[in-house]
């Protein structure tokens, strides 16, 4: 079990046979000496909302720690996911970026009860 922070990311569905899964495409910045990367997750299984960011556990065990202000992709990320997309044109499967809140999964809204509360001084 691993927990990620993506840079940057976007909810994806995959479609195939009629069966749907969800998983998040994470990207990272890899800075001055390194290189970019990116992961795609195994199988989104639950996701909780927390104040900032999305808590997405996944069928792995491994959890991505998603910040609601970092949506989207690094161009290196961006040229991946075209040719993901090229891929299924062979019909297979059907890949698309969904908005986090269409996901059709048990979503848990969380994040009041981590919030403090106003009268702790």
């Amino acid at each position: 079990m691993s927990d990620y922070a993506p840079d940057l990311w976007i909810m994806a569905k995959m479609t195939h046979d009629k069966e749907t899964i969800y998983k998040v495409f994470g990207s990272w910045y890899g800075g001055w000496a390194g290189s970019d990367s990116w992961k795609l997750s195994s199988g989104v299984t639950k996701i909780i909302e927390h104040e900032n960011h999305y808590e997405v556990h996944n069928v792995s065990g491994s959890i991505y720690d998603c910040g609601k202000q970092n949506i989207g992709m690094s161009g290196y990320a961006s040229g991946v996911w075209k040719n993901f997309l090229r891929k299924q044109e062979d019909g297979k499967y059907k890949l698309e970026e969904i908005d986090i809140k269409d996901v059709q999964l048990p979503v848990v809204f969380e994040w009041d009860q981590w919030r403090p509360s106003k009268d702790i001084t």
